[in-house]
């Protein structure tokens, strides 16, 4: 590690890093021998809800070799929480909508208003010229998310004990908690009918969210939902290095356990 260190300081001093990737080269080091099998984890899925890749960027950090499984949601921006409501309701027909590539490179659910990352780089999406680029990456997209939502589906109807793992958003007390609680009547009448075990883990920014609310909000108790804090959430841009990456591993390592 102090080699590691001391090459990264050079390299902060020579520009070639920042600051936010040192932290993570530490960050990376401290996870190392801490990290947990997937496939022999005490849940027998782990599933994020978003809003964004935050949660998923979370799972390569405490899941051995960045390996677990990949759903309907993991790679998604939510932009709208009540069409995000919709969209849980109908993971079978999902995939059918028309598509619309971002300014960022991503690809819009037109639906749902939800975004997705594409295989196809940014440039190749937003140059003119790359028509046929475009309508390949949408019919990709299309196609990957015709499997995800059916093995989502699949995981509702015939898994038992799912972890789902949700960023939240401040909005208002009120407002979280009626979507909170529309999320797990959802989620939880596919499990309530074969009597199969699951649980919702919302997590909260310290920075983001009134300290007011935040208590009331930690101080409610919802069946099957358990809500914790982490100091702040990442830049939108920097999932991968920004956000209290510690106080993620540790609030996803109190519910996630290597039971092998």
């Amino acid at each position: 590690m102090k080699l590691t260190l001391l090459q990264a300081c050079i390299d902060i001093l020579r520009g070639k890093i920042s600051l936010q990737h040192l932290k993570r080269i530490i960050y990376s080091d401290f996870l190392s021998g801490r990290k947990i099998n997937y496939q022999t984890c005490n849940f027998s899925e782990v599933i994020s809800l978003g809003y964004n890749c935050e949660v998923s960027m979370r799972f390569r950090d405490i899941f051995k070799n960045f390996k677990f499984s990949h759903f309907l949601f993991t790679w998604s921006y939510e932009r709208d929480r009540e069409l995000f409501l919709k969209a849980l309701c109908d993971l079978e027909n999902f995939a059918q909508s028309e598509y619309s590539v971002l300014s960022n490179g991503m690809i819009k659910h037109e639906k749902y208003n939800i975004a997705f990352h594409s295989r196809y780089a940014k440039n190749e999406l937003l140059d003119n010229g790359h028509t046929a680029s475009v309508v390949s990456a949408i019919e990709e997209l299309k196609s990957r998310l015709e499997h995800l939502g059916q093995k989502m589906l699949n995981v509702l109807k015939e898994k038992d004990n799912v972890l789902f793992v949700l960023k939240l958003k401040y909005f208002s007390l009120r407002d979280d908690l009626e979507y909170v609680e529309k999320i797990n009547e959802i989620i939880g009448e596919f499990f309530k009918k074969r009597n199969a075990k699951y649980l919702i883990l919302v997590v909260l920014s310290e920075k983001d969210y009134p300290q007011d609310c935040l208590k009331m909000l930690m101080q409610k108790e919802i069946q099957n939902v358990k809500i914790e804090t982490v100091k702040s959430f990442a830049n939108d841009s920097y999932t991968d290095t920004d956000g209290d990456l510690l106080g993620w591993y540790k609030v996803l390592k109190k519910y996630i356990k290597d039971i092998k």
